[in-house]
């Protein structure tokens, strides 16, 4: 079964290579450009893993985190929160690399 994935992030650089970089692995990969319309979908959709950054246009990270909190039964089995878009490269092939591992519901970022 595909996994299914929402990256909610606003540079395109990197968007654009992280979202190839995964579809060639066979994820499905659904992308929002920031933090308002990346709520709606998560709460619409059903995920396996978003990828969220912290500093976005309309509504940042953090409070797209605590809204999806608040709605837990719409929680990911996993969720990344990362604070650069570099992290978001950096730590994305982690993430997904545990999806297949038991685990809580947040991961702590790999240093």
């Amino acid at each position: 079964m595909t996994m299914r994935l929402l990256l909610i992030e606003d540079e395109e650089g990197i968007t654009i290579p992280l979202k190839a970089g995964l579809e060639r692995r066979n994820y499905a990969v659904d992308v929002s450009d920031n933090g308002a319309n990346g709520l709606r979908m998560a709460l619409i959709n059903q995920y396996d893993c978003i990828l969220l950054d912290s500093n976005l246009p309309e509504l940042d990270g953090l409070e797209v985190a605590r809204r999806l909190r608040e709605k837990e039964n719409k929680l990911p089995r996993a969720y990344a929160h990362v604070t650069s878009s570099q992290a978001v490269l950096r730590t994305a092939g982690y993430y997904i690399a545990t999806l297949r591992a038991p685990f809580g519901r947040k991961l702590t970022s790999p240093r």
